[in-house]
């Protein structure tokens, strides 16, 4: 398969909030109501994505693109890319940075919870290790979601460590972004048995101490 970029003039504005499904309806007169539902209106097709909180992914060419942009920024603000990640880590959804390529199997990363991924169709590389490890297989490290108290933005592929890998990293940063009320939220990728024992550390042995928090969806241990 070869993917050329094409100049379509075509983009995405997200959308989330708890207005959200109302100021869609009202700029579209519809919305999708499930997640990964679609909905294609004139020239704007709308993704709702799952979730904690209500949004949405609009895709249109550039000039329906502004004219949208105008008509929901009058009752939406308008927020930098750090808010959407912040939403993905609260989704439980992780992306894949320069730091972290290759550095997980689809599963490590709950990919096959929040459907990025599906093993009846298609082939790429290392589908072998990805399918031995769905069937066959048995996982040590799981993604989870954790909050901390400091003073810097780790990096994604940042070190997580624990007592129970004395001098060795016990898990990897995912992604991180400051939380609303204070602190940071981050997605890690981590040794179930570290985060079962409870006790995690960001950047060194003796670094700011991780609190595992909820994720909107269930994970079962390997």
């Amino acid at each position: 398969v070869k993917l050329d970029v094409a100049d379509s003039g075509f983009g995405r504005i997200g959308l989330a909030g708890p207005n959200a499904e109302a100021l869609l309806k009202n700029a579209l007169g519809t919305a999708p109501v499930n997640p990964y539902d679609s909905i294609t209106s004139d020239d704007v097709t709308v993704v709702r994505l799952p979730g904690p909180h209500t949004r949405y992914q609009l895709h249109a060419p550039l000039a329906r693109r502004m004219s949208l942009w105008q008509a929901l920024s009058a009752k939406a603000t308008p927020v930098g890319a750090g808010s959407w990640s912040w939403l993905d880590i609260m989704a439980g959804i992780p992306g894949v940075h320069p730091e972290t390529s290759e550095a997980f199997v689809p599963q490590m990363a709950n990919l096959e919870i929040v459907g990025g991924v599906n093993f009846k169709k298609g082939c790429y590389p290392g589908q072998e290790i990805v399918a031995r490890m769905q069937y066959l297989g048995k996982l040590k490290q799981r993604m989870y979601r954790a909050r901390f108290e400091g003073d810097a933005l780790p990096r994604p592929g940042g070190s997580i460590f624990a007592p129970d890998f004395p001098g060795q990293s016990a898990g990897t940063v995912v992604a991180a972004q400051p939380a609303p009320d204070n602190g940071f939220d981050l997605l890690a990728v981590i040794q179930i048995s570290s985060a079962e024992n409870g006790e995690l550390h960001l950047g060194s042995e003796t670094g700011p101490k991780l609190s595992l928090q909820t994720l909107p969806y269930s994970v079962t241990p390997a």
